[in-house]
Parts: C-alpha cells; structure tokens; sequence
C-alpha cells in the first residue's frame, strides 16, 4: 500500500486557522461535516492519484490565478461546502480556505484567498531552505578549502 498523504491546516500568521474556523461556524450539516471527513480520509489515503478516481471528491481548479489549487467538493449538499487546498512537498496537502459554494462568484473570492495563503507558504520554505542551507556547516573538496 503506498504511504499516507499528510493533511495539514494552514495556519495564519495570528494563530488563526481558516478551515478549522469555518467547519465549525459554517452552519455545516452533520451530513456536510461526514462527507468533509470521508473526503479528507480519501486524499490521505489516494494522494493527488485520486484526481483521475473521484472527480466528485477533488478537482483541479483551473485558470492561472487557480495554478496548483486543488477542491475539495460536497456537490448535492445544502451548503455546498467546498475547501480549497493545495500540495506541498512530502506528500502532503495543506487546506487553504473553506467557503459555501452558493454562487459562482463565489469560486473567484475564495481562489484569491486560497492563492494568497499559498504564496505565504511558499514564502515561508523558501526562508526555510534558506535557513536550513546557510545554517550547514562549509564542506572541504580534496584540497582541504572550503566550498
């Protein structure tokens, strides 16, 4: 069996965590709220593969502002909830923005968000890795001088 995928909640800088928030003040069903869960438990276990599977389940936003920005769906549900999420490195998912799908300028908001917050957590590896790098010790080639 492949490895698990990591589902992670994106965190704003405040401590705020956006997803967490709206499933619990969203007026979600217990039906809505299943779903999420068993939708979740999906991409864990199928990871981005689960694309070409369950199209009811994830889909791939399309349009440059939706670049790597993946849904979450609950199509035929009272709420039409939907969580916009986005893969990073380690097979892992990171949920982005949740929102009620009520109209379609509703998908235009919440992917401005979505890319926002993802452009922050690709801002905050980037200073990761560059920590990381010059926190390594200099090596020696075989003439004994630091690379």
């Amino acid at each position: 069996m492949a490895e698990a995928w990591k589902v992670l909640y994106y965190r704003d800088p405040d401590g705020t965590v956006p997803v967490s928030q709206f499933l619990g003040e969203a007026d979600l069903t217990a039906g809505e709220i299943k779903q999420i869960r068993t939708r979740l438990g999906y991409i864990s276990q199928y990871g981005i593969a689960i694309l070409g599977q369950r199209a009811d389940v994830l889909e791939t936003l399309e349009g440059k502002d939706a670049q790597g920005i993946y849904s979450l769906r609950c199509p035929n549900t009272p709420n039409n909830p939907r969580i916009l999420l986005c893969a990073v490195v380690e097979r892992t998912f990171v949920l982005l923005h949740g929102f009620k799908e009520l109209n379609s300028s509703d998908y235009a908001a919440a992917i401005r968000i979505a890319k926002t917050r993802k452009q922050k957590l690709e801002k905050a590896e980037e200073v990761r890795q560059a920590k990381a790098k010059s926190s390594q010790p200099a090596t020696k080639n075989k003439k004994g001088k630091k690379q």
